[in-house]
């Protein structure tokens, strides 16, 4: 067994190194401490991200689809090749940077998600009772993901781009049925 408790002693068995339980405990405190800062760090940079970048992110997203569904009709109807390819490099560009925001956002909101789960598998069955109530407060929080938000919207996730693909797909079909009419 290479970690080892013995609640009854004053000795820890981490790795093979034989470490004093109290200072073993308060060291683990202690770095939990510093994991709890970090992430109150991270959490009110989410909140500033969302207070600053909110409304951009709603146009952005709001005109996303029909953006999309523009520059594929431009380039399903372009017969010059310099038009072609202009159009092409657009919406390439713009699906990927929506894209890419769309997955940062949604691997933030992951990323939050695994801090309960991590926190519960810490191993805090051989901790105090100190560190127990701390790793308790951790798990409650964690309940909360923090997310990027499209002003009134909703959160920014993969499931939004796909749903603005979907949009744009739409549009574009009705564009091209209308065009073609």
């Amino acid at each position: 067994m290479p970690n080892a408790i013995n609640r009854d002693s004053e000795d820890v068995l981490i790795g093979g190194i034989c470490l004093n339980n109290r200072l073993y405990q308060e060291e683990m405190q202690r770095y939990l401490g510093c994991c709890v800062e970090q992430h109150q760090k991270i959490l009110k940079i989410v909140e500033e991200l969302n207070a600053v970048l909110s409304v951009v992110m709603m146009t952005l997203i709001l005109s996303s689809a029909g953006l999309f569904a523009f520059l594929g009709m431009l380039l399903a109807s372009a017969t010059d090749s310099a038009v072609i390819v202009m159009a092409a490099t657009a919406l390439i560009y713009c699906v990927m940077e929506t894209g890419l925001i769309c997955w940062i956002a949604n691997n933030l909101t992951t990323q939050s998600e695994m801090v309960g789960e991590a926190s519960y598998n810490c191993g805090w069955y051989d901790a105090s009772k100190k560190f127990n109530t701390s790793i308790s407060l951790i798990i409650m929080r964690a309940q909360r993901p923090a997310l990027l938000s499209v002003g009134p919207f909703g959160t920014l996730s993969l499931e939004l781009f796909g749903k603005i693909m979907n949009s744009a797909y739409s549009y574009f079909t009705l564009l091209k049925n209308a065009n073609g009419k």
